[in-house]
């Protein structure tokens, strides 16, 4: 029994596998940027009261805000 068949088909899947983690890592990256994205853009957008009032079901439910400079 030689061990010149076995080397060759692990080199094979070796390199399979670091094509195949490569492609994954590179979606998972896009992802995480994506995702990233969407929350710092949703996070401005709180910031805005007017677009708060609508986003944000909680804020719907207040009662009359305080208006402090009185």
């Amino acid at each position: 029994m030689s061990g010149r068949p076995r080397e060759k088909n692990d080199s094979e899947y070796d390199d399979l596998f670091v094509r195949f983690s490569g492609f994954v890592e590179k979606w998972l990256k896009r992802a995480l940027y994506v995702l990233l994205s969407f929350l710092i853009v949703f996070q401005l957008l709180l910031q805005i009261p007017a677009l708060r009032y609508y986003l944000v079901k909680v804020e719907q439910m207040e009662g009359i805000p305080y208006n402090h400079s009185k």
